[in-house]
């Protein structure tokens, strides 16, 4: 290993270490007033129902998950079509991986919505070696597949609410 890349390579491990002290330290700044026993006595007065108001946001993320992998495996299949390769599938357990860590990001960072766009496409290359230009592809694939189905379920409400509607107004 050559010298520069000795010294960037300390750099970056610095620069990992300065980032988790600062994370660490504003977890602690978050929790350090909170009534964290007071919480927990609450959850645990629910009882094992409370584990029940998890479960859509695991259900919508392993329907996410599966449409996220159909939409990763039509953008593999058209450079494989052209060269005759065969595409291989993403597994849906690391595939899963990434949006949650990408959730984890949208709910856990100030500007989060932005920031877990751009952390999409760096997981799919690392944990899925997903190349970047496919892995960005796919995230703008994904949002527009979302835009189009928000924009269905808006239509099919006008038209099944239109009556109540006309009557509000």
């Amino acid at each position: 290993m050559s010298a520069g890349a000795a010294r960037r390579s300390r750099w970056a491990t610095a620069a990992r270490w300065a980032f988790f002290a600062i994370a660490a330290a504003a977890l602690w700044n978050t929790l350090r007033r909170e009534e964290l026993g007071r919480a927990a006595g609450l959850a645990l007065g629910v009882g094992p129902a409370i584990a029940l108001a998890a479960l859509p946001f695991f259900v919508a993320m392993l329907l996410q998950t599966a449409g996220y992998a159909r939409i990763l495996g039509a953008l593999r299949d058209v450079p494989a079509r052209a060269t005759g390769a065969r595409a291989r599938a993403a597994s849906y357990l690391l595939l899963l991986s990434v949006l949650l860590s990408s959730e984890a990001v949208l709910m856990s960072v100030p500007g989060g919505a932005a920031l877990a766009e751009t952390v999409n496409p760096y997981l799919l290359e690392r944990r899925l070696r997903v190349p970047l230009p496919l892995g960005l592809a796919a995230v703008v694939a994904k949002k527009t597949v979302i835009v189009f189905t928000n924009w269905l379920w808006i239509i099919i409400a006008v038209l099944a609410g239109a009556g109540d509607l006309r009557a509000a107004s």
